[in-house]
């Protein structure tokens, strides 16, 4: 039997020694086509510890859930860019 090797983190880390929990926000726009914003919840590590995805869904859904999880940790709730990406809000 094979398998594929998941990059996650093994082992217990104390609630601790997580900074905040974070939301990160892909922006997915495909031509003639209804776009769909999915949304990262992640539990970001201090120096050493790493970063745990909690959930992925859909923006409508992550963003709620990461509200809540943040006040029932007692962590900030912040916005993480995807990797090489800025994070810019606009308001229309």
């Amino acid at each position: 039997m094979w398998g594929v090797s998941l990059n996650v983190p093994s082992g217990e880390f104390p609630l601790s020694q997580f900074e905040a929990v974070g939301l990160l926000e892909r922006i997915v726009i495909v031509p003639q086509s209804i776009r769909g914003n999915t949304g990262t919840v992640q539990l970001l590590g201090r120096p050493g510890i790493p970063t745990i995805d909690v959930m992925t869904d859909d923006i409508d859904k992550a963003r709620p859930f990461a509200e809540e999880l943040s006040a029932t940790l007692n962590l900030k709730l912040q916005s993480v860019a995807v990797p090489g990406q800025t994070i810019r809000r606009y308001t229309v």
